[in-house]
């Protein structure tokens, strides 16, 4: 009827009133009841049963008013769990489920639609809502709303641990458990929590670290304002205070837990890059909270990181980290600046080390006369010059001035080894067919071939130096130049001085 061609209207506000009004029939008993005996009296299915699959469909919109009103519908259709002679019923099927969540992880993210999804999450799936009263929370309450998140989280999203942002940004400032980020690193680092009767299962600790990230992401943009947008002045400023408080409080659990999450996972020699990047977010609050704060093992920690990892996020986060605390603390950072000047040099040496071996191993392979090298022996020498590159290429994005201009020479070496390597040049031939040299080029830039990734390195490293270098010497001719100027000012005002003592 009327409602059915609504429903399918070219004009998307008209699509957007029926899928309101059918809302509004979910939600109200009266109307609920009254549209199901009308039905029942002329022997018709009622359009309230007949059309839900649209209002599924409508989830998928291009509109997006149409698209909210029929997520705000399905919403209230998996809240109609009995019928009117009070017996259970389900609206919504499994396969209808998975339609309406896509719209949770699909682009565009804005907040308004994943509210929307949130809340069909929240009366849909949850056996009980985790959007409380925030006079009614307690910490058994909030530990079983945040395994429930993680269930569900794991359950529908798998192993894409980056959507957890969105799924976050659908209950933010909504569900208060969301800001007990020192039960969240409890739940994480302990066999059994201090309120918990269940330890958390270990398929979803790694979950449960996307969270807190995401959670502390949160709190940032609210401490800056942009999350707050839209409020009145006096409820802007204390929102924002409050935000601010749980940054403070969720830094130091985070901060101090450090060393724990490492260990979580050291059996596995892998540490997940997430931990480096949610240390490399809260140090850069560190020092607001530094009374708090147990410097030495999470100093330790991270610096391990940095040795001991060969994952370029977690390398590159993890001296970020240390290079942040040590801005955050200042002018109490000696610790972590020696920290830091000792990873410098020790990477650096390595890293002058192993490319070394690297280029005697390929000299000795351009040579027919030396022995052969065996491919184990190779595949170590590859990796360790790999390795010790990201380190140093990790450090000049972070601390450059701690990378010394004696590499440039060895990357050089490394860089040219490794084309002439690949260009496979005859013996005896006297000239290298330009043609092939390009071809090499090619191959090493599209990471084709052993080594080629070294290559890559090194050349990035390469260049980072030397801009870094004319950096410096720009730097020191505006300081020659101010000081130019300062003392040109300064005679001057001396000539100044001396003519008017003259007159007098």
């Amino acid at each position: 009827g009327y409602l059915g061609k609504a429903l399918h209207d070219k004009c998307d506000r008209v699509r957007a009133a029926a899928a309101d009004g059918m809302r509004e029939a979910y939600e109200s008993d009266e109307l609920w009841q009254g549209l199901m005996d009308k039905a029942a009296e002329v022997g018709r299915e009622s359009s309230l049963i007949k059309f839900k699959a649209r209002i599924v469909e409508m989830c998928h919109d291009e509109s997006l008013i149409a698209k909210h009103a029929a997520l705000r519908c399905v919403t209230a259709m998996a809240s109609r769990t009995y019928d009117d002679e009070g017996q259970s019923i389900n609206l919504v099927a499994d396969e209808d489920v998975d339609e309406v969540l896509d719209q949770m992880w699909l682009p565009p993210k804005q907040r308004d639609k994943l509210v929307l999804c949130g809340d069909f999450v929240n009366s849909a799936i949850f056996s009980q809502s985790i959007m409380r009263d925030w006079d009614e929370r307690d910490a058994k309450a909030d530990e079983n709303d945040i395994k429930s998140m993680l269930e569900f989280f794991s359950e529908f999203a798998g192993d894409r641990n980056l959507l957890m942002h969105y799924f976050t940004e659908a209950y933010w400032q909504r569900a208060p458990c969301l800001l007990n980020t020192p039960l969240m690193v409890d739940l994480v680092t302990k066999a059994q929590s201090d309120h918990s009767s269940q330890p958390l299962d270990e398929k979803y600790k790694s979950p449960m670290l996307f969270l807190l990230q995401a959670v502390t992401r949160h709190m940032i943009r609210d401490t800056k304002g942009s999350g707050l947008r839209g409020r009145s002045p006096d409820r802007y400023e204390k929102d924002k205070e409050d935000a601010k408080k749980a940054l403070n409080d969720t830094v130091v659990v985070v901060f101090n837990a450090i060393p724990d999450l490492v260990n979580l996972f050291k059996s596995s020699y892998a540490i997940p890059p997430v931990i480096c990047v949610l240390a490399f977010e809260v140090c850069q609050y560190a020092g607001d909270n530094r009374s708090q704060l147990s410097l030495a093992e999470p100093i330790k920690a991270l610096s391990e990181i940095f040795t001991n990892q060969n994952d370029p996020m977690s390398l590159e986060m993890s001296v970020g980290a240390l290079e942040n605390l040590e801005e955050a603390l200042a002018p109490h950072h000696k610790d972590v600046t020696r920290t830091l000047e000792s990873l410098c040099q020790t990477a650096v040496k390595n890293c002058m080390r192993h490319l070394g071996k690297y280029l005697k191993m390929k000299e000795s392979q351009s040579q027919p006369s030396q022995p052969a090298v065996g491919s184990d022996q190779e595949g170590r020498t590859l990796s360790e010059a790999l390795h010790s590159l990201r380190r140093v290429h990790a450090l000049m994005k972070h601390r450059p001035a701690g990378v010394t201009g004696e590499l440039l020479a060895v990357l050089a070496s490394a860089v040219t080894a490794r084309i002439e390597a690949n260009s496979n040049r005859g013996e005896g031939e006297e000239e290298e067919d330009p043609d092939q040299r390009d071809k090499s080029c090619k191959r090493i830039a599209n990471g084709e071939g052993p080594g080629a990734r070294i290559v890559l390195y090194a050349l990035d490293i390469y260049f980072m130096l030397l801009l870094h270098a004319i950096d410096e010497y720009f730097t020191w001719l505006d300081d020659e130049d101010e000081q130019q100027q300062e003392e040109e000012e300064q005679e001057q005002q001396q000539q100044q001085q001396q003519q008017q003592g003259d007159a007098a």
